[in-house]
């Protein structure tokens, strides 16, 4: 995993992952506007939620969970065992369910989660020992307890105890970032409300409110003798946010690098356009996506990258 705190995110981030996947699945072309994700940081628990009214766990799914290194992972640039990173974390894992199968609401119950079960991984519990009622007519919520050793002072956001330097606005842009590609593509419900420290962030809110999309451009490459196509996202980002003119490089729909400052490449100081009549000043945030680009299983660097361009 990658080191900090995005090492500490990593299995939020998954969680997060699989409810766009499963609200994508479920709402298709209306997954921005009748999408829900809920993600509740518990820091005086030391506890995660995250919620969705996805598809939950039908036939299909349900296999597909049980079974890494499934199809359905792969198609969409994943390898099917992201669930298990959880345990690098923590010590339990839980699950709650519900689905709709035939257009009949069937609860599947609420689930602790053992990867080294002999038997079913999802073990039945009780409400009380788990994570509750899933809240939604449909999909997942899944719940992480007890951190380990090392990762307690992660949730110690204030006070004397404190030993990191992130505050909750760093957790939820944190976030917001590692899932940028899916708001580039429309894949996030305008319904994303993130829970920290009794304050809830619409992070879709939260993203659209400190910058102004800026269009998108397709190149043709030449590398290595063969031609590949790049595409190209442009976000205006205001300047509190930004602070630099930023890259990031994604491959098969995941990011694969983090942000890389481009700004003594194009300009140190923000460019400046009136916005609702105020004067927004703004830095560049470019997305760049391709498949030429072979992300390795660190986000700390992108095989592949530095091929000779002709």
């Amino acid at each position: 995993m990658p080191d900090g705190l995005n090492g500490f995110l990593f299995p939020i981030y998954e969680a997060i992952s699989n409810s766009l996947h499963a609200i994508e699945e479920r709402w298709t072309g209306d997954l921005e506007e009748k999408g829900r994700l809920e993600v509740k940081f518990d820091d005086l628990n030391r506890e995660i939620f995250v919620s969705d009214n996805g598809v939950g766990f039908d036939e299909k799914n349900l296999s597909a969970f049980l079974t890494p290194l499934t199809g359905n992972k792969y198609e969409r640039g994943g390898k099917g065992f992201g669930r298990f990173m959880a345990f690098k974390v923590y010590d339990k894992v839980f699950y709650s369910t519900r689905q709709t199968v035939a257009n009949e609401k069937i609860d599947n119950g609420i689930y602790r989660y053992d990867p080294f079960s002999d038997e079913d991984n999802l073990v039945p519990v009780s409400i009380a020992d788990g994570a509750g009622e899933h809240r939604f007519d449909s999909g997942v919520t899944v719940l992480m307890r007890s951190p380990k050793a090392d990762f307690e002072e992660y949730f110690i956001l204030d006070g004397a105890d404190r030993k990191r330097t992130h505050v909750a606005e760093d957790i939820v842009a944190s976030v917001l970032n590692h899932f940028l590609i899916d708001f580039i593509q429309r894949k996030v419900p305008k319904n994303f409300i993130f829970e920290i420290q009794g304050t809830e962030f619409n992070i879709y809110e939260f993203f659209y409110r400190s910058l102004i999309i800026g269009g998108s451009r397709f190149e043709k490459i030449y590398v290595g003798g063969k031609q590949f196509e790049f595409k190209f996202d442009y976000f205006k980002v205001d300047e509190a946010r930004a602070k630099k003119h930023r890259l990031y490089f994604y491959s098969n729909n995941r990011a694969a690098s983090d942000l890389e400052s481009i700004s003594s490449g194009l300009n140190d100081k923000p460019f400046s356009e009136l916005k609702g009549g105020m004067n927004f000043r703004y830095y560049y945030l470019v997305a760049v996506s391709s498949n030429f680009f072979k992300s390795s299983q660190s986000r700390d660097r992108i095989t592949n990258l530095y091929g000779k361009v002709e």
